[in-house]
């Protein structure tokens, strides 16, 4: 709850109609309204205090001010439940961010929290969630304020609703991740693995790989901030390294390698060449330097590279040499 008013106090700052409702009982936020939006982003990612600086805001509200805390609390509440009833519970921060943000004022409106929880259900990727919730609620602004705040709100958070079993590393969610990655538009940044690019993050990844990144600087920066990015081993080393109780990937987490795709196939036990492949989603194939994720279908995905981003593409129009059973990935 706290993670989330936080992270869309920055979203919602520049829009005047929401600083006139709901950040006004955020009181200490409105001091940052002349800050830019990136500033203030910087400042909730670098600063370890921020959970205490908004505790203190909310221990201070007057009390009309804290009836209508709770009154947000409550909608809150309501969207979880509605959302766990469609076994959504993953998207329940995206909800949150769109009622708050946008539709704050519907939020004690009959049936709220079941009309946008079947926003979601409809809406499987994020241009359909957009159009859906255009046609349930007329939302008017732009498709790009939508998406932006909708990263935002997912940016501490991965979707583990539809996974077979989160707790385990298992080949049916590998594939599940690679095509919920494709759908919701992941970049390609060389040495990432799935976590949200922040303007930080990019510089970080540009020190440490300028070759590989500096000629791309400027499309990434337009294309890519604010998105989760990975390369292509990157791609399934998110999965791998995805912590199911927090569902924030985590480096190293569960002790899986970070290794590159020739690393990942030396350490592979299963493989063979790719004449040989069992068509099982979640076997990932390679040529040398490159590696992606077989889905079924006859389909690979893949971080391409930096200007393609993911692709999806036939496993019989590529030039992949091998597959191999991912290590750490049960396979049946």
């Amino acid at each position: 709850m706290q993670m989330v008013l936080k992270r869309l106090a920055l979203a919602a700052v520049s829009d005047k109609r929401v600083r006139d409702s709901v950040l006004a009982i955020l009181l200490g936020f409105l001091i940052f309204a002349v800050m830019p939006v990136s500033a203030l982003c910087e400042f909730f990612v670098e600063g370890e205090d921020a959970g205490n600086f908004f505790e203190g805001i909310v221990s201070k509200m007057p009390e009309n001010q804290q009836r209508e805390y709770e009154r947000m609390e409550s909608v809150f509440s309501e969207i979880e439940k509605a959302l766990s009833k469609r076994d959504l519970s993953g998207r329940a921060e995206e909800a949150k961010a769109i009622y708050l943000v946008f539709l704050y004022e519907k939020g004690e409106q009959p049936g709220f929290a079941e009309k946008i929880a079947d926003c979601f259900e409809k809406g499987e990727d994020t241009d359909a969630l957009i159009e859906e919730l255009r046609k349930a609620f007329g939302i008017s602004v732009s498709d790009d304020d939508l998406k932006a705040l909708l990263s935002a709100a997912r940016e501490d958070a991965i979707n583990l609703s539809g996974y077979e079993n989160p707790k385990t590393k298992n080949a049916h969610d590998l594939a599940l991740w690679a095509r919920r990655a494709k759908n919701a538009g992941w970049g390609y940044v060389w040495g990432t693995y799935g976590e949200v690019l922040t303007a930080r993050a990019f510089q970080q990844k540009l020190r440490q790989y300028p070759a590989e990144i500096g000629a791309e600087k400027k499309f990434i920066s337009e294309n890519y901030l604010g998105k989760r990015t990975a390369d292509c081993v990157g791609f399934i080393k998110g999965y791998l390294w995805l912590n199911p109780e927090t569902k924030r990937i985590e480096y190293g987490h569960g002790g899986h390698a970070d290794v590159g795709a020739d690393g990942m196939f030396e350490k592979a036990k299963e493989k063979g060449t790719i004449s040989s492949m069992p068509k099982i989603p979640g076997i990932a194939v390679w040529q040398k330097g490159h590696i992606g994720i077989y889905v079924g279908d006859g389909k690979v995905i893949e971080a391409a590279n930096t200007r393609a981003g993911i692709l999806e593409t036939r496993l019989s129009a590529g030039t992949w040499t091998h597959w191999l059973k991912v290590p750490g990935v049960r396979y049946e």
